[in-house]
């Protein structure tokens, strides 16, 4: 081992930001130990998609099984909790020294989960563990043998009292990314269920964000546009000289609100211009260059409540229609005859909105539709 440690640290290191290069480190380190298989994982976990594992000489199959199965009734993960050596950081333990062995092979996790996977002897390194709210989340590195092979030795353990300083830095690097992943993706699916359009531009005013609502705008060009990738007015405005200037001074670091009129319709839009520092910066999903935000709010067009049900739950141009007649006191055979389709075709739609909306019936969807149309009077 002491010829790869080097190797093997910096690999460690690697791994924090490379999720594929852990797959690596682990199978070093199984082979260094003679062991039958090895996995760095997020045992005990309270929500099965908090799980994550590499592993080395394991069917993903065997993996998903044990998550699902038998993640809950773990014997050395349930005598370690007991004995006080399952949440600290650095602990090393052996498997005998979690639970008596007798015991243990009579236990059904080894009786119908490890001994069919020729898994009976283990040393465990107790990693990174976090809490987030309710979630309290460890990583674990676990090397087994195989059934009937000896237990892991003093001299087995060395090695990995080597490494463990490294593994816990590196994983716990590793757990913060994965957060940070999982906060932005949440983060930019709210920003794109936005009603406003959302664009952030750099010191050169080009366009290196846009939100879905964003998206929209550009491809349409009445508002604003991307020409040459620069964010710039419309093509449909009036006053384009205040569209230009609001961006000008965002550039400069100069906050704007104003009105956009449209040339040919008249409608009115509000256009926010916000600038960007870099405390600001790093609370917004958006790339490091972005200097400034610009907002273009919804018309406020007033629409009805189907259109607002129908943008909510992303009901098809067809549900939309069919709940309109029904919303207007017709049965859905009376629905079905006025919009020219089959019966068929209506109570497979019907269907369809009920599955969107999280309702069982008809009377809970004409109930949802009240609720929403006394919230829209007020």
């Amino acid at each position: 081992m002491a010829d790869r440690y080097s190797d093997l640290v910096l690999e460690i290191h690697a791994a924090a930001s490379d999720p594929a290069a852990w797959t690596s480190v682990v199978e070093k380190i199984r082979v260094a130990l003679h062991a039958r298989g090895a996995m760095l994982h997020t045992p005990q976990v309270s929500f099965l998609e908090d799980y994550w594992c590499f592993h080395s000489q394991f069917e993903t199959s065997q993996i998903e099984s044990y998550a699902r199965d038998w993640m809950a009734h773990d014997a050395w993960a349930e005598d370690a909790r007991q004995r006080g050596l399952y949440s600290p950081e650095r602990i090393i333990s052996v498997d005998d020294a979690l639970i008596e062995r007798r015991s243990f092979r009579k236990t059904a996790f080894f009786q119908e989960y490890l001994r069919p996977n020729d898994v009976d002897r283990m040393v465990t390194v107790n990693l990174h563990r976090s809490r987030n709210q309710h979630r309290v989340t460890r990583v674990q590195l676990s090397v087994f043998r195989g059934l009937n092979k000896e237990r892991f030795s003093s001299e087995d353990v060395k090695p990995l009292e080597q490494l463990r300083p490294h593994l816990l830095v590196a994983t716990r690097n590793h757990c913060s990314l994965r957060s940070l992943l999982a906060f932005n993706a949440t983060t930019e699916h709210a920003l794109d269920s936005l009603a406003a359009a959302l664009f952030a531009i750099d010191r050169d005013g080009r366009l290196v964000y846009s939100n879905r609502p964003g998206d929209e705008v550009l491809k349409d060009g009445a508002w604003l546009s991307a020409a040459g990738n620069k964010l710039s007015h419309g093509t449909n405005l009036r006053h384009v000289a205040s569209c230009a200037s609001a961006i000008r001074d965002l550039i400069e670091g100069i906050g704007r609100t104003l009105i956009l009129e449209h040339a040919s319709t008249g409608r009115q839009r509000i256009l926010l211009t916000t600038p960007l520092g870099r405390a600001a910066a790093l609370t917004v999903p958006v790339p490091p260059s972005a200097a400034g935000l610009v907002w273009l709010l919804p018309d406020g067009t007033e629409t009805t409540v189907i259109e607002r049900i129908a943008k909510l739950f992303e009901l098809t141009p067809a549900e939309s229609r069919l709940l309109e007649h029904l919303a207007c006191d017709n049965d859905l055979k009376t629905a079905a005859e006025i919009l020219g389709i089959s019966i068929h075709t209506a109570r497979n739609e019907i269907k369809g909105i009920l599955r969107k909306t999280g309702r069982r019936s008809q009377a809970q969807l004409l109930a949802l539709l009240n609720r929403l149309a006394g919230i829209l009077a007020r």
